[in-house]
């Protein structure tokens, strides 16, 4: 049983609904790790552990749950890492490093979610191929 090994939580992310249930939840995991981190980040790199979020969830749930994840975790770094006074007037610099979190998750997103369609595939030849 390899594939079992290379997706175990294949049942878990079986309907469209559990998927976007998961990107919440990987997404909220690292919007905990943040804010427990903190102290001592700051509110420099609003938004580095949210890659890891979005990372597992293009890998595990595909490319739509992901771009979900990405969002959702720009909204976070936003009003849960940036001081509240600076919300209504951001620096060029701090829109700059949302702008390119948008565009690296999106990417990440997309590379994440063919990821997983050709371990999918990949899985259907190998159980046609035993058959």
């Amino acid at each position: 049983m390899p594939s079992a090994y290379l997706d175990p939580f294949r049942a878990c992310f079986a309907t469209v609904a559990g998927r976007y249930l998961a990107a919440l939840g990987f997404t909220a995991l690292a919007a905990l790790l943040r804010m427990a981190a903190a102290p001592v980040l700051g509110s420099q790199s609003p938004y580095s552990i949210y890659y890891l979020a979005i990372i597992a969830t293009a890998v595990l749930c595909g490319a739509g749950p992901a771009l979900f994840a990405t969002g959702l975790a720009a909204l976070a770094g936003h009003f849960l890492v940036i001081p509240p006074e600076h919300w209504a007037h951001r620096d060029a610099v701090e829109l700059i490093r949302l702008l390119l979190m948008l565009a690296l998750g999106a990417a990440i997103s997309i590379i994440g979610g063919w990821t997983r369609r050709n371990w999918a595939r990949a899985r259907r030849e190998a159980a046609a191929a035993r058959q």
